[in-house]
């Protein structure tokens, strides 16, 4: 189960840990792909290779806040909902073991994350050059792959 995100785990660190920590919903569950319902923030978050089937499981929900891991299916969501605001942006995981206790204080991880075994992640809008630069400061792995959050 859930194979396809593990392709990448980091491109998909945003869908692994909800489904880790048991706030996400799974809406399909395919070779194809995944698709998600993060419970807590009601954002709808896919990785499918398929457009068109994309489409055929979100015709059962209404309209809200995507990410999305494809360009096309994001484009195609755009296209049909026009949402004001569409950013693509790259994955960054905290990897504990480069990460010592001066970077762990300046990347704002609490020992309460590292105790409940929470893997920390963050997301960087492209062109935020700052925000990039701190990640790779604190020795961060960065997502091969962009996703795009259209709200």
């Amino acid at each position: 189960m859930l194979e396809y995100l593990q392709k990448d785990p980091i491109s998909h660190i945003d869908m692994l840990e909800p489904l880790r920590r048991g706030t996400a919903e799974i809406l399909y569950d395919g070779e194809d792909g995944v698709m998600i319902l993060e419970t807590r923030s009601q954002i709808y978050m896919i990785s499918m290779e398929q457009e068109e089937k994309c489409f055929q499981i979100l015709k059962h929900y209404p309209p809200a806040v995507y990410a999305v891991h494809q360009k096309n299916i994001a484009s195609a969501l755009q296209e049909q909902y026009h949402f004001p605001e569409f950013h693509p942006c790259y994955q960054y995981r905290y990897p504990y073991e480069a990460l010592n206790e001066e970077k762990l204080t300046e990347a704002g991880i609490t020992e309460k994350e590292i105790s409940q075994e929470r893997t920390p992640f963050c997301q960087v809008f492209e062109g935020n050059v700052v925000s990039e630069r701190l990640q790779q400061k604190l020795g961060l792995e960065r997502s091969k792959q962009m996703t795009w959050w259209l709200f």
